[in-house]
């Protein structure tokens, strides 16, 4: 596990990950990826190395969940598949790296 939903609905990361907090207010940020419009967090998140997408997904969408915000599951969907797309042609592991950065 490396992240939760802490007791304000905001996602946290877990140590010995970096630490990286998620206010639940900008949970459903979207960004636009090549005329795509996406969720912004799964898509942000896929570049950085030490982050294991599969943990960040369940996490995130839990949260959405609870915070009670609007949600998209066809949108969560595409902004998912496009962050697994992005870590195959980055050669990122979906489950991250092993080593965090310092």
């Amino acid at each position: 596990m490396q992240w939760i939903v802490d007791v304000d609905g905001d996602l946290v990361t877990v140590k010995p990950a970096p630490s990286y907090l998620i206010e639940r207010k900008r949970l459903t940020e979207k960004t636009e990826r090549a005329g795509k419009k996406l969720y912004d967090w799964p898509v942000h998140l896929a570049e950085k190395e030490w982050v294991n997408l599969e943990s960040f997904e369940r996490a995130w969408v839990w949260a959405v969940y609870k915070s009670g915000l609007p949600f998209d599951v066809e949108l969560a969907r595409a902004s998912f598949r496009w962050a697994a797309d992005e870590r195959v042609e980055l050669r990122i592991p979906i489950a991250g790296t092993s080593n965090p950065p310092a």
